[in-house]
């Protein structure tokens, strides 16, 4: 299914090409309404009931995602990390729900367009090289120069490192410049032919065989918000690190 098929934003009258803004905000106000009732049911909770439900509810999955991601980036970025839940947490929550989306019939993710999965990539590469610079100043910097050329060496040594650090740093910029460029396509192109895939089943086959493949659509949902978000978190850890 393509933004130019029926579909439920089309009903409503939105023009095709902002079906992908239609979805996100879609996304953003259920995430948002969710966020609220977990938040008005932990401020409710007392001492007595501060032992989670015996049943599925919207707290202990909550609790669940944000002990999941919070166990990740303390392996992962290591001391301070929780600091960093809140966004890598509601990344994985906004991409997982928006890749499931596309598989409610009359619904498309907002994933399946590059420009949503752009949009993301890019807060996530200014948000890492902002706390690059928070936590380590200008001396961030050495990262893209392989902290060359080192002090204590003779005029021609110097020299000769320092014309090895220009080249790395032409390396390094076009390697972070590619990461958002990457997260965007991998997102994309797993989305958009898993959701194409489904689409072609469900018309050929409606009944049966598509609830495989739709099993299938919810894997690859789940595994492309991880890869997203746990890849976001890799390039924090890279930016804050000390290790330069």
């Amino acid at each position: 299914m393509s933004e130019n098929s029926p579909n439920l934003f089309h009903a409503l009258g939105v023009p095709h090409e902002y079906n992908h803004v239609a979805g996100a905000i879609v996304v953003a106000g259920a995430l948002t309404v969710i966020g609220l009732k977990v938040r008005a049911s932990l401020s409710n909770l007392d001492d007595e009931k501060i032992l989670p439900a015996p049943r599925v509810t919207l707290v202990n999955i909550s609790s669940s995602i944000v002990e999941l991601w919070r166990g990740l980036l303390d392996s992962i970025v290591g001391h301070g990390a929780d600091k960093y839940v809140p966004i890598v947490g509601t990344t994985f929550l906004f991409i997982l729900m928006s890749n499931l989306m596309g598989l409610i019939p009359g619904f498309l993710p907002p994933t399946e367009n590059i420009n949503t999965n752009a949009a993301m990539a890019i807060v996530i590469f200014i948000l890492y090289q902002a706390l690059g610079f928070k936590e380590n100043g200008i001396g961030y910097l050495k990262q893209f120069t392989g902290g060359l050329p080192p002090a204590g060496y003779g005029l021609g040594l110097t020299i000769f490192l320092s014309l090895i650090a220009c080249l790395l740093v032409v390396i390094e910029v076009v390697g972070h410049a590619i990461r958002p460029l990457s997260l965007s396509l991998r997102l994309w192109g797993n989305i958009f032919g898993d959701h194409t895939l489904v689409g072609a089943f469900f018309g050929i086959f409606p009944l049966f065989l598509p609830i495989l493949f739709m099993a299938l659509g919810v894997f690859v949902s789940l595994v492309q918000a991880f890869v997203f978000s746990l890849l976001s978190t890799v390039y924090i850890k890279l930016a804050v690190s000390h290790d330069h």
